[in-house]
């Protein structure tokens, strides 16, 4: 996150908002086995959702936010 926010600064953008999207607790097919069994909930997804918000380097990817 920290080269690619100076990335972006040094490209004359404005960082406006930055962090993670998902908390990746499982691999891809264990995600879609669970979801598929019913063992995954949305809430379960909503959680890692904010978790990510609090540990983004625990997310499966990172955004930025920039402009001029």
């Amino acid at each position: 996150m920290n080269t690619f926010r100076s990335d972006d600064v040094a490209s004359g953008l404005v960082v406006r908002d930055s962090g993670g999207i998902l908390v990746k607790a499982f691999a891809n097919f264990q995600f879609d086995a669970s979801m598929e069994a019913g063992i995954i909930s949305k809430e379960y997804l909503d959680a890692l959702y904010e978790l990510s918000k609090a540990d983004w380097e625990a997310s499966a990817s990172i955004y930025i936010i920039a402009g001029q």
